[in-house]
């Protein structure tokens, strides 16, 4: 079985200022979460859409982040 690498994309702050998620890219998926000094809480998972580019598919799955967090 191949294991799938995980790769850091960076930090973003939701609307509120004081929420901060870090995103990862692994395989087809975007995974969006907390961070402690064990490593990732997987919050949030978002499909890749391969029709578009990486900066849309990012910028969706924040905005459905920030929409789920207004809710």
């Amino acid at each position: 079985m191949k294991k799938i690498q995980s790769h850091y994309i960076g930090q973003f702050t939701l609307n509120d200022g004081e929420t901060i998620l870090t995103m990862i890219r692994r395989g087809a998926v975007l995974i969006a979460g907390g961070t402690t000094n064990a490593g990732l809480i997987e919050e949030y998972v978002f499909e890749i859409d391969e029709f578009f580019s990486i900066d849309e598919n990012l910028q969706t799955f924040i905005d459905e982040i920030e929409q789920e967090n207004n809710n």
